[in-house]
């Protein structure tokens, strides 16, 4: 198993590798490959940022012939696409739809039924 710590470059949000023991304990980790066609499906259990930023980015078509392994610069990098699709999954978790955790890694899941999104806002009688 892995974690992911902040990258020593203060001017940067991607994650390095490092070994850690800590990685088994608490909830199962999603270490399956996506179906990066419904995000809510492929975040159901605790999943890694880079992992859930390949389900974003596929859930829209920005990676239509590209394996995760293919795409990994994306998220493991400073660059302008991986940055949009992590702050997304932010604004995501800020808005409720995901849960977010630091540990035991930096990990997003769904946090709702996807018919209940439609529901926010709506007033009940």
């Amino acid at each position: 198993m892995i974690t992911w710590r902040p990258s020593p470059h203060p001017s940067t949000r991607r994650y390095t590798r490092s070994p850690s023991p800590k990685a088994s304990i608490g909830s199962p980790v999603r270490t399956t490959t996506l179906s990066g066609m419904n995000l809510a499906a492929d975040l159901v259990d605790w999943t890694d940022v880079d992992l859930a930023q390949y389900s974003l980015g596929s859930s829209i078509g920005m990676f239509p012939h590209q394996t995760f392994h293919q795409a990994k610069s994306v998220f493991w990098t400073d660059n302008p696409v991986g940055d949009a699709l992590w702050k997304v999954l932010h604004s995501l978790a800020e808005a409720g739809v995901l849960d977010y955790r630091q540990e035991p890694d930096y990990q997003f899941r769904w946090s709702r039924p996807g018919p209940d999104i439609l529901r926010i806002g709506a007033t009940t009688s």
